[in-house]
C-alpha cells in the first residue's frame, strides 16, 4: 500500500494528495521519509497541501520541515493552524502557549516562542536531517 500512497501524493486533486500524505504520516514509518522526499514537489508556498507534506514528514521523523510548520501557525485557516500545532506538539511535546483560535496578536506571541525554540536547536544535525 505504501507505493500506492506515494503515487497518490502527486495526484492533481489536492484532497486526494492530502489524504495520501495524512495516511503516510499516520504510519509513523520513518522508512517513508526518503521516498517522499524524492517525489517532485511544486515550489513551497503558503498552501495547506504544502503544510500537510511538512506535517507528514515530521510525523515520519524528519524534523527539517519544522520551520515550515511554525510558519503554518500563522496561516489564515484555523484548521491548518491547528494541524500544524498538533504535529509540532506530537514531535516536541511543547506548545509555547500557542492557541490557534486566539486573535492574531495573541497567536503571534506563541509563534515567536516557537521560532526562538527552533533557532536554538536548528544547528543540531540530528534534528535537521544532516546527522548519522
Amino acid at each position: 500500500a505504501y507505493e500506492e500512497l506515494l503515487e497518490l501524493v502527486s495526484d492533481p486533486r489536492s484532497d486526494v494528495a492530502g489524504a495520501a500524505l495524512a495516511a503516510l504520516g499516520a504510519t509513523r514509518d520513518s522508512r517513508r521519509v526518503e521516498p517522499l522526499r524524492r517525489i517532485p514537489w511544486p515550489v513551497e508556498s503558503d498552501d495547506a497541501l504544502g503544510l500537510e507534506r511538512a506535517r507528514t514528514l515530521l510525523r515520519l521523523g524528519d524534523w527539517s520541515m519544522i520551520p515550515r510548520l511554525i510558519d503554518g501557525l500563522e496561516h489564515e485557516s484555523f484548521m491548518v493552524r491547528t494541524l500544524c500545532l498538533q504535529a509540532l506538539q506530537e514531535a516536541t511535546r511543547e506548545d509555547f502557549d500557542y492557541h490557534p483560535g486566539e486573535d492574531e496578536p495573541v497567536r503571534r506571541f506563541g509563534v515567536v516562542r516557537w521560532q526562538e525554540w527552533w533557532r536554538a536547536r536548528s544547528a543540531d544535525p540530528i534534528l535537521t536531517g544532516g546527522g548519522g
